[in-house]
């Protein structure tokens, strides 16, 4: 019976590396079971297999010279073209002895992971321990764009380093310790597009070497079958048959060869399909978490850090060869929910000569929601989103609030005076409310509020105005004059206090007095003055010139008093001295004295002379005495 294929050590490998393919998605405890029974089934592949050479020494093997060089190379050392080298082992260690001891890694692409890659390197498992870590009195970090030329390519610049850790970038630097939920997906989106087409290419040619080596089985078994049928019971038979024997040893030989590698490639393209499904895996419940916590990502906190510490930290907008950029483009951009600028002590305490300073020829602080803003040579907004409405609440809390427009002179090496006022300068406020306080805790009005100017207006008035910024010849920015309209409609102004004064001030030196040249209080329709108990109007140094209200009660004094136009008196008038005008119209008068007139018409009552007979008033009275005056 011809021998068969089953029968062979080749059928036992067959086995192994098929039933390997069934286990691509066991836990990885039983991944590695299978993957150190396919190690020892590869060892044996190659002990059969006529190419390569294996040296091995189960305690140590020693290459030294004063240079050595591993790699596919020519006797001299020179390059013969491609080629791979690949060396593993459980801890790796590289020395270059000595103060002048270098290490020099050189590559299109250099690539450092921290994961196991498993013992067929095919894994790439991360575990808690992960990490990278370099020491040294200098590191740098450069990121050049070399001119490369079509024919020439690029040359690197040489390297510049400092002690210290220098990062540096012609382009783009990005740092960042940061946990995204929607980048996060789309992330894991890419990259298991990219795993799951792997797995397919994978399953693909998993399935044509599979293939492969059935054929190779096959033609096994057809050479196989002739050696048996050449081997007869009868001796003389099979020494006639020896040469043909021989050519089925050489044909089997030649293709066990092709079946090794076949076996090595089936095992290789398997192994990597269950690192591909191990990590499809990882992917899909990444994913799912994702999902479950993008309800609450906006709510909690990621636990993402970034830290920058040193005793001084500059953050400078220049260029490579350190000139301050100031072209648009040119910022320093720092976004966050929260950001905190202070100076402090270990203790939290703000510290004793901490200084925050902001120094710029234009300041803005704005609680809008604007984004992405470019301004223009004028500083007036070009572009970006500026919503019409504001909203938010800026809030200033010191001892002592300074707002100043004043330019000052340097007298002495560390002393400066004020010279003046700054050209121009304003301070304006423009908004609907604006009220300022100096109450206490309890509401009390406490402090003092001062306002000092050559001029001072309030007023309630609509204008006609378009706000615009105006450049002046200094490069002070300044808010164009409104043009004033007429009386803001219902528009009410309220002074009240205990004690005010208008245009007065009694000075703690009594003989220095400050006093308005003209007050005017101008109404169209009325003017009130009320107070509950004494209101006078006088003349400053002469007490007999005043108006006065008192207890209900008006006194009006003075030398010369006027009072023109028409003049109503309601109630009782008394006139205690002589009262003389051009014409008295009266419905009645009484006289309890003498009544005198050049010429009494008849009619009029009269005061009885002597026995006169009351009945016969209407006769005419005797004639009275006058002197040359006419007076009686």
């Amino acid at each position: 019976m011809a021998k068969q294929f089953k029968d062979t050590i080749l059928a036992d490998w067959k086995k192994e590396v098929f039933d390997f393919k069934g286990k691509v998605n066991d836990a990885l405890d039983e991944i590695h079971k299978c993957k150190q029974q396919i190690a020892a089934l590869k060892a044996e592949l190659v002990d059969e297999s006529t190419g390569g050479q294996y040296i091995r020494d189960n305690e140590c093997i020693i290459l030294s010279a004063p240079k050595i060089i591993i790699g596919n190379v020519e006797k001299s050392g020179e390059l013969k073209g491609g080629g791979e080298i690949i060396i593993r082992g459980g801890k790796l260690g590289i020395d270059g002895v000595g103060s002048g001891g270098s290490i020099n890694l050189r590559a299109n692409a250099i690539s450092q992971i921290a994961v196991d890659p498993g013992i067929d390197g095919k894994e790439a498992v991360v575990y808690e321990n992960s990490s990278i870590i370099s020491q040294a009195r200098s590191i740098l970090i450069d990121s050049k764009s070399p001119v490369i030329d079509a024919q020439k390519k690029g040359t690197f610049l040489s390297p510049n380093a400092t002690e210290g850790i220098t990062i540096s970038a012609e382009k783009g630097i990005t740092v960042a310790a940061t946990l995204g939920n929607t980048k996060k997906k789309e992330a894991i989106k890419v990259l298991k597009d990219s795993l799951n087409k792997e797995k397919s290419d994978l399953t693909t040619s998993i399935g044509n070497i599979a293939t492969a080596i059935n054929e190779d089985i096959t033609k096994f078994d057809a050479i196989l079958k002739d050696q048996t049928d050449l081997e007869a019971d009868d001796v003389d038979l099979r020494k006639t048959n020896i040469l043909a024997i021989d050519e089925l040893n050489v044909r089997l030989k030649t293709k066990i060869p092709f079946f090794y590698k076949h076996m090595i490639d089936y095992a290789n393209n398997v192994s990597r399909l269950a690192e591909v499904e191990r990590e499809l895996a990882n992917l899909t419940s990444e994913d799912s978490a994702v999902d479950s916590a993008k309800a609450n990502f906006d709510k909690e906190t990621t636990g993402s850090k970034l830290s920058l510490k040193g005793e001084q930290i500059n953050v400078h907008s220049v260029d490579g060869d350190g000139n301050w950029r100031t072209n648009p483009e040119a910022a320093i951009d720092i976004r966050g929910n929260y950001v905190k600028v202070h100076t402090h002590e270990k203790d939290e305490k703000l510290a004793a000569k901490g200084r925050v300073d902001i120094e710029a020829r234009n300041v803005k602080v704005s609680t809008r929601e604007s984004n992405d803003l470019t301004y223009d040579e004028n500083s007036k907004i070009k572009t970006g989103k500026y919503p019409l409405a504001a909203n938010g609440k800026i809030t200033l809390e010191s001892k002592t609030l300074n707002f100043e427009s004043v330019n000052y002179e340097q007298t002495d090496k560390d002393k400066f005076e004020e010279k003046a006022l700054a050209m121009n300068s304003s301070f304006n406020i423009h908004t609907e409310n604006v009220t300022i306080g100096t109450n206490d805790s309890e509401g009390k009005a406490t402090g003092k509020f001062k306002v000092n100017s050559k001029k001072i207006k309030l007023q309630s008035l609509d204008v006609e105005h378009k706000k615009e910024m105006k450049k002046d010849d200094l490069g002070n920015f300044l808010v164009e004059k409104d043009k004033s309209g007429d009386m803001a409609e219902d528009s009410v102004a309220y002074i009240l206090s205990e004690n005010i004064s208008v245009g007065y001030k009694n000075s703690e030196k009594k003989s220095k007095e400050r006093v308005a040249k003209m007050v005017q209080i101008m109404a169209e329709e009325s003017t009130k003055l009320l107070n509950k108990k004494m209101a006078t109007v006088g003349t400053i140094g002469d007490k007999k010139s005043f108006v006065c209200f008192k207890d209900g009660k008006a006194s009006l004094g003075g030398d010369k008093t006027i009072l023109s136009g028409e003049l109503t008196v309601e109630g009782k008038a008394t006139i205690k001295d002589k009262l003389t005008g051009t014409e008295i119209e009266a419905k009645n008068v009484t006289a309890s004295g003498t009544l005198k007139g050049s010429n009494l018409q008849d009619g009029m009552g009269t005061p009885v002379q002597g026995n006169a007979n009351p009945e016969k008033l209407d006769e005419k009275p005797e004639e009275v005495d006058k002197d040359k005056d006419g007076n009686e």
